[in-house]
This record gives structure tokens, C-alpha cells and sequence, in this order.
């Protein structure tokens, strides 16, 4: 094995000086290219995103730009097309119908709650809808004999015809209802065409354990309240 000499150490030495700075600054070329890659991709993304962005706006504006002629073209067709409209006239009733329909309420649930008034006015109007059973006509209706405080020989009978005189607030009351009930075409009833007192069972009449109420009343002195549609039953 051939001797190392102070010449080799030198020749050694001064390629290492050379070789370790050449290496050292290889080194940071390349961190340094690897950082500039890094840092173009990440500006190649968000020039994408940004151009994704920008497509999806103007999809977007597009979108609402066509819908807008879209909407404006079936302005213009609605406006070009009215079809007639069918004029809905509510039923007129005479002074002497609304005057029998306040006593009806008045004698028939003067002592109940508004609620109970209410839906006991809107009973003439539903079976108004069936003028073969019950007649043509709210005059007919209310003096057929099937509201109790109008039937003759009734003992409500007389005093329904003097009810502002025997007591003027239940008056008052009972035309405020029926005033009420022709302003609108609700119906708490929901139809119904019949009522019956079913606050205890014996009471309640053979017809009414066959249908279900439409609606059920508990008023504040303990009385139940049942309404029915009967229809043509």
C-alpha cells in the first residue's frame, strides 16, 4: 500500500475545498428551484380557482338573465290573455230575514258564549245549500219549525218577538253576531246544519250518535254544544 504524503493531504485538502462549496451551493440551487416550483403550482391553483370562480359567476348571471326573459315573456302573455272572470255576488237577504235571524240567535243561545252565537247563525246559511229539505230561502228556513225559538208554541216563541225589550244587551249582542257572520265566509261550523244540547247522553237525539260533530262547544255554565251536517239525511 502506497504511503499517504503531506502531498496527498494537500491534494485532498484542496478538493475538499472545492468539492464542499460546490455541493453546499448545489444544495441550495436546488432548495431554492424546489421553493420557486412550489410557490408556481400554488399560483397555477388559484389562477384556476379564479377562473372557476369566474365561469361559475357568469353561469350564474346567465342563468338570471334568462330567467328574467322568461319572466318578462310571461308578463307579456298574461297581459295579452285575460280570461273573463265569473263575478261571485254573495246572496242578498231582506231586512225581515236578518231581523228573524238575530231573534233566532237571540232566542235560541242568548244565555251561551259569542262562539256558540256564531256558529248557531251560520246553521240557516248551510242549509240554505239544500232548499228541497229545508227551503229556498232564510225566511223558510228560520219559520219551518225546526229552530225551537221560532216555532210557535214554544215557550221562547213570544219572547222572541220582544227581545230588545226583555233584554236589550243579549239583543245588541245577537245582531252583532248575525252582522258577523254575513261580513264573512268562515264557517266555524264548518257546514254544519244542525245543533242538539248534548250535555248529558239521554238528551242526545238517535240521528247524532250515527255522524260525527263538526264541531263541539264546552260552554262556561256547563252545557255541551254538539253541530252536525246532516246534508239530506
Amino acid at each position: 500500500m502506497e504511503k499517504i504524503t503531506k502531498k496527498h493531504w494537500n491534494t485532498l485538502g484542496a478538493v475538499y475545498a472545492i468539492l464542499v462549496p460546490a455541493l453546499a451551493a448545489m444544495a441550495i440551487d436546488t432548495h431554492r428551484d424546489m421553493a420557486r416550483w412550489d410557490e408556481y403550482e400554488r399560483k397555477q391553483q388559484a389562477k384556476k380557482r379564479k377562473q372557476e370562480q369566474i365561469r361559475a359567476e357568469r353561469q350564474a348571471l346567465q342563468q338570471l338573465e334568462d330567467d328574467i326573459e322568461r319572466f318578462e315573456d310571461e308578463k307579456q302573455a298574461k297581459a295579452r290573455y285575460k280570461p273573463k272572470q265569473k263575478s261571485i255576488t254573495k246572496p242578498q237577504y231582506t231586512p225581515e230575514e236578518i231581523d228573524l235571524w238575530q231573534r233566532m240567535v237571540w232566542s235560541e243561545m242568548r244565555g251561551q258564549s259569542r262562539a256558540a252565537q256564531i256558529a248557531i247563525a251560520n246553521t240557516p246559511r248551510n242549509r240554505l245549500k239544500y232548499p228541497k229539505r229545508y227551503g229556498s230561502t232564510i225566511k223558510e228556513i228560520l219559520l219551518s219549525g225546526e229552530y225551537r225559538g221560532l216555532k210557535k208554541g214554544n215557550v221562547n216563541y213570544d219572547k222572541a218577538w220582544r227581545a230588545e225589550e226583555l233584554e236589550p244587551k243579549a239583543w245588541e249582542r245577537a245582531q252583532e253576531v248575525v252582522a258577523h257572520v254575513l261580513s264573512t265566509d268562515e264557517d266555524i261550523t264548518n257546514g254544519s246544519t244542525h245543533y242538539e244540547n248534548i250535555t248529558h247522553k239521554k238528551d242526545i237525539p238517535y240521528w247524532a250518535t250515527n255522524i260525527n260533530a263538526n264541531l263541539i262547544l264546552h260552554e262556561d255554565n256547563g252545557a255541551i254544544l254538539g253541530f252536525y251536517d246532516r246534508k239530506n239525511k
